[in-house]
């Protein structure tokens, strides 16, 4: 069991603007069922995609969903987790204290109050993002629904609400992540863009990336390959001196004759013999 920092996307919906300019909506921001994550996202890099359930009674727990309440609206997610220390720096809003639970989603309100982030979502910036903790525990099984999951996720705590280009958990769900937070689950619905990922053999190892991955893999073969031409090209170039030597060795240096000169796979050199 190993504590880990999530995130899960979703739709802002319905908003309205007040008379002092700030941005009130309610939002269904979390849900229960597997998401799907790369493994090496969650701290197995051994492993490929890990499908990892999320109970109803851990989603809907009190303290879970009390963990919701006025909590930070951020735009984007930040580095780290949000904290009285830099509440001031990272936050644009707050989450309300009516939290509940709709179907299988959690429904929160919130207002977003700075001025840019306002403009930001009137401009199309609608998904969000919870930030979260969550123990997880690497275990096979079922859901009620007859799904096979790979891992649990309990304890949910959460620490800021995003603001985000593209969410996570369907377009149920809406209002890209920014910075790294923590892992972002694979969607493979077909009304949602799909994370690709691909699987790349190092040496003996296999390990299972994203596109930036692939494409630092990728960049890395290039340079490993003109380092073995090089290579190739210098052991050439010494086979045919160590040859030219041998020819020489063998050789009186008396039966040399004049300036006539004999070329040997490339290598020139007198006529010793």
């Amino acid at each position: 069991m190993k504590s880990i920092n999530l995130t899960e996307l979703v739709d802002a919906g319905a908003t309205r603007k007040t008379s002092d300019g700030y941005l009130i909506a309610d939002a269904k921001v979390a849900r229960t069922g597997i998401q799907r994550y790369a493994g090496y996202e969650l701290g197995f890099a051994d492993r490929g995609v890990m499908r990892v359930y999320r109970p109803e009674e851990e989603v809907f727990k009190a303290a879970s969903l009390a963990s919701f309440a006025g909590k930070p609206v951020t735009n984007d997610h930040p580095a780290t987790s949000v904290s009285a220390e830099d509440w001031k720096e990272k936050a644009v809003g707050h989450v309300g204290n009516d939290i509940a639970r709709d179907g299988e989603f959690v429904r929160v309100p919130f207002t977003v109050m700075d001025k840019a982030t306002v403009e930001q979502v009137e401009g199309g910036k609608r998904q969000l993002s919870v930030g979260y903790s969550a123990t997880l525990t690497v275990e096979d099984g079922f859901t009620p629904e007859g799904e096979p999951y790979d891992a649990v996720q309990r304890d949910i705590k959460v620490n800021h609400l995003a603001l985000v280009r593209a969410a996570r958990a369907g377009s149920e769900a809406r209002i890209e992540d920014g910075a790294k937070w923590g892992a972002s689950p694979i969607f493979d619905h077909k009304e949602e863009a799909i994370v690709k990922t691909y699987n790349i053999a190092v040496g003996d190892k296999a390990f299972v990336v994203n596109e930036d991955g692939k494409e630092a893999v990728d960049a890395m073969k290039i340079i490993v390959a003109d380092k073995d031409a090089e290579l190739a090209e210098a052991q050439k170039q010494a086979n045919e001196a160590q040859a030219k030597a041998d020819m020489l060795a063998d050789c009186p240096s008396s039966k040399i004759v004049g300036q006539n000169w004999l070329s040997i796979s490339g290598v020139s050199g007198p006529i010793a013999c």
